[in-house]
């Protein structure tokens, strides 16, 4: 019966935070749709069957990187007999897990971690309109956050006259009232983010590390101008892997760069992606044998 029900591809499953139209949920079903021929995308609360979708499947891949957001138990129990994989923030890490990042400096710091398997998928820049008149963008997560939050007032604060700014993320009156904004609007619809913004702030935290922030990857495929003020930290993570990869400015300026060339293109990364298919989505490299992710893509992507 086993056999009769196998299927040839992975699962991906995902949790969804709202009606904020990014992150990992929606990156993971971009995946599937772009390697349609090897997974497919569930939502958690319809994949409450765990048992009977392990039988289906050749292996699931948690995507949502913290367990207890689950809708459906994902603990160590009910996964002990399952062929899974999960994605995992470092304070999540146990070898009950099968598990793996998407940060290749989070990879290097965290020495827990099994896997380094980023996705890399392509934002539908055909729907992204380019606006005419300046306008700033910042991903508001001032609960999460709190110093890029007011790094970002600041820049308001100082900036040499009124400016468009949208944001996307939690509303927020003190952006929303604030003397330097001109035109306020708030979404969380990714594509009408970037069809509006010009400039997107990016304020590094002290605090918070973020393996792999895929937000400013679809900036970059969306050739908006990325802003990454500076705030002095003792650790690098995704931000620091991206920006390895791009030009990039500390505080607004009216040059626009150019950034075409990027390695972040869905098209470059098929025949790792291929490897990693064909190894039950395994994928483990030497720590010691690349410094960035830049030499990561060099030596096994590209």
């Amino acid at each position: 019966m086993v056999s009769e029900l196998k299927n040839v591809k992975y699962l991906i499953v995902g949790h969804k935070f709202g009606s904020l139209g990014r992150g990992g949920y929606h990156i993971s079903k971009r995946f599937c749709d772009e390697h349609s021929e090897y997974c497919e995308f569930k939502e958690d609360k319809k994949s409450r069957n765990l048992e009977l979708l392990n039988k289906k499947y050749k292996r699931i891949i948690f995507r949502t990187q913290v367990p207890r957001c689950y809708t459906i138990p994902v603990n160590f129990v009910r996964l002990r007999k399952i062929n899974h994989l999960f994605y995992l923030r470092a304070r999540h890490l146990n070898p009950l897990y099968n598990n793996c990042t998407n940060g290749f400096y989070y990879y290097k710091m965290h020495k827990g971690f099994d896997n380094y398997i980023p996705m890399i998928t392509d934002f539908p820049v055909q729907e992204i309109s380019q606006p005419q008149e300046i306008c700033l963008g910042f991903y508001v997560r001032k609960w999460l956050t709190p110093d890029s939050f007011d790094c970002f007032i600041d820049i308001l604060n100082n900036f040499p006259h009124k400016v468009n700014v949208t944001i996307m993320g939690d509303m927020n009156p003190q952006i929303e009232n604030h003397p330097k904004v001109l035109h306020y609007n708030h979404t969380n619809n990714n594509v009408q983010f970037f069809s509006e913004i010009t400039h997107y702030f990016y304020p590094t935290s002290k605090y918070f590390v973020d393996p792999f922030p895929h937000s400013v990857v679809e900036a970059l495929q969306c050739g908006k101008q990325i802003i990454f003020p500076k705030i002095e930290r003792n650790f690098k993570d995704g931000i620091d892997d991206i920006k390895e990869c791009m030009a990039w400015n500390e505080q607004y300026k009216s040059i626009n760069i150019d950034n075409k060339l990027h390695p972040f293109k869905a098209e470059l990364w098929k025949k790792f992606y291929k490897n990693v298919f064909d190894n039950d989505w395994n994928y483990h490299i030497e720590r010691e044998r690349y410094e960035t992710i830049y030499e990561f893509i060099q030596g096994e992507v590209i």
